[in-house]
C-alpha cells in the first residue's frame, strides 16, 4: 500500500495531462500517482504511459468508460490503496505547490478532509471567466452552511485530500461534477474532520 495517492481524473487533457503528473511528481515523487481516463478520444492515455516510462513514475492509469467524474473517482477509490488520498483535476488548475499543505493536516493532525480553498483570497474570482459559477458557488455555499451551521468556504473545490478512513466510508453516488459538494456534504453530514487550506487557482488554458 502506498502512503499517498494523487487521484487525477482526466477527459481529453492531451494539452495538460503530462505537466500535471510532472507537477505532483516533483512535489511528492513517492506518490502512486493515479490518472483515470474518463474515455478519452485524444491522446490522453499514450501521453500518461509515456510520461510514466519516461520520468519512472510510480504510477496507475485507469479506464473508466461512463463519462462523468464521479464515475471516475469512484473507480480509483475502490482500486487503488493508500493512507492519504489527493484528489486534483488533470489542467493544471491546481498547482501542485499546495500538495504538501494539504497533506500535512491528515497526516499529523487527524483530519480526515481537507479543501483548497479557491475563494477566500479572491484568486478564483479573477481567474474564473464562466459565467453563473461565482455566484451558483454562493448560493450552494451559503445553503449548505446554513443546514449544517458549517463554515465552509470552498463547498465546490477540486482540490482536496483525504484520510482513508473517509475514502472507504464515503458511498459515490453522484456521477458527475456535483461530486465535490456531494463530498463536502457527505463529511459534515458524518462529522468527518474538515480544514480548509488557502490556496491560488488558474483558470483552464485555451483549447
Amino acid at each position: 500500500m502506498n502512503e499517498i495517492a494523487v487521484i487525477l481524473p482526466a477527459y481529453n487533457e492531451e494539452l495538460t495531462i503530462k505537466d500535471t503528473i510532472l507537477s505532483f511528481y516533483n512535489e511528492l515523487p513517492t506518490a502512486n500517482i493515479v490518472v483515470i481516463d474518463n474515455n478519452s478520444k485524444d491522446m490522453t492515455s499514450k501521453i500518461v504511459k509515456e510520461t510514466f516510462l519516461k520520468h519512472n513514475i510510480n504510477g496507475t492509469l485507469l479506464f473508466e468508460p461512463r463519462q462523468g467524474k464521479g464515475n471516475a473517482v469512484r473507480l480509483a477509490f475502490k482500486q487503488v490503496d493508500a493512507e492519504i488520498y489527493v484528489m486534483a483535476d488533470a489542467d493544471m488548475t491546481y498547482p501542485a505547490s499546495y500538495v504538501n499543505q494539504l497533506i500535512e493536516p491528515i497526516k499529523d493532525d487527524n483530519f480526515d478532509m481537507v479543501v483548497g480553498d479557491r475563494l477566500s483570497g479572491g484568486n478564483y474570482y479573477k481567474e474564473n471567466k464562466r459565467p453563473f459559477h461565482n455566484s451558483g458557488n454562493k448560493l450552494v455555499r451559503n445553503m449548505v452552511n446554513s443546514f449544517f451551521n458549517a463554515e465552509i468556504s470552498d463547498i465546490m473545490s477540486g482540490y482536496r485530500s483525504f484520510s482513508r478512513r473517509f475514502v472507504k466510508n464515503y458511498p459515490i453516488l453522484v456521477e458527475g461534477f456535483e461530486l465535490e459538494t456531494d463530498m463536502t456534504l457527505h463529511a459534515l453530514d458524518k462529522r468527518f474532520n474538515i480544514k480548509e487550506i488557502p490556496i491560488d487557482y488558474k483558470d483552464r488554458p485555451e483549447g
